[in-house]
C-alpha cells in the first residue's frame, strides 16, 4: 500500500502517516519496497504475530546445575504438573490444560526423551 493510501483511508496528513511508518518500519512490523521514487509498505505479519504472543506468555529464568537436565529445569517452573506413569515421567498440563506434552529444543525434537535431554548452553535469556 503506498503512503498516500494509507493517509487517504486513514484520513490523517502524510507526514503524520509518514512519521508513524517509519517507526513502524524501526520496530520491524512494517517493509519497504522501493520502485524507482515510489515506496510500497506491507506488514511484517510474522514479526506481528510474535510481538502479539510475547503480552500473553509469562517469561522465567531457571538456573540448572551443569550436569540437569531440560525436564529438572521445566519442573522448576509454576503450573508445570508432571506424573510418573511405567517408569517413565510426562507433563501432563502446563498452565492448566491438560495433555501430552512433545517438546522441541529451538525448533527441533531431539532424538532423547526430555529426562535425558541436558543442554549444552543457554537456550533462551530473557
Amino acid at each position: 500500500m503506498h503512503l498516500s493510501e494509507v493517509a487517504r483511508k486513514l484520513r490523517i496528513s502524510k507526514p503524520v502517516v509518514s512519521r508513524h511508518l517509519k517507526i513502524l518500519k524501526k520496530a520491524g512490523l512494517v517493509r519497504v519496497k522501493t520502485l524507482g521514487n515510489l515506496y510500497l509498505f506491507s506488514t511484517n505479519v510474522t514479526e506481528l504475530e510474535e510481538r502479539a504472543m510475547d503480552v500473553f506468555m509469562e517469561r522465567h529464568t531457571v538456573k540448572i546445575s551443569k550436569d540437569a537436565t531440560l525436564f529438572d529445569a521445566l519442573k522448576q517452573l509454576p503450573d508445570v504438573e508432571i506424573k510418573s506413569l511405567g517408569g517413565n515421567r510426562y507433563i501432563t498440563s502446563i498452565d492448566g490444560e491438560k495433555g501430552y506434552y512433545i517438546y522441541e529444543v529451538n525448533g527441533i525434537s531431539p532424538a532423547v526423551p526430555i529426562d535425558e535431554y541436558k543442554p549444552e548452553k543457554t537456550l533462551y535469556s530473557t
